[in-house]
């Protein structure tokens, strides 16, 4: 696919809506082949405002952040144009949490 006039070839997106009490997200995506993928989060009414920050750190990429609950989130994931393999095939896992303070 001819780039839309940015850093990526090819992307996809998924829509997620928290739970009632989840505040927390992790997003993990992994792949095999010479890739770099790119993941990001954001508020559906904020598709400029990315949350969290994304770490290669991890084999694939890992992002978590805090969110709000009962909110429709989008994540995408995407292809860098300096991507060797594209497409790429990937696995990702979303995970949601609820996160409550200590007492002090």
């Amino acid at each position: 696919m001819a780039p839309a006039g940015d850093d990526y070839h090819d992307r996809d997106a998924f829509a997620v809506y928290t739970g009632q009490t989840t505040n927390f997200l992790e997003i993990r995506a992994g792949w095999a082949s010479a890739s770099d993928l790119d993941v990001f989060v954001f508020e559906a009414d904020a598709p400029t405002d990315p949350l969290g920050s994304p770490s290669a750190a991890v084999v694939g990429e890992l992002v978590v952040t805090a969110v709000k609950p009962a909110t429709l989130y989008w994540i995408w994931i995407g292809g860098a144009t300096r991507s060797a393999a594209l497409p790429a095939s990937y696995t990702m896992a979303v995970c949601g949490y609820e996160l409550t303070p200590e007492a002090p």
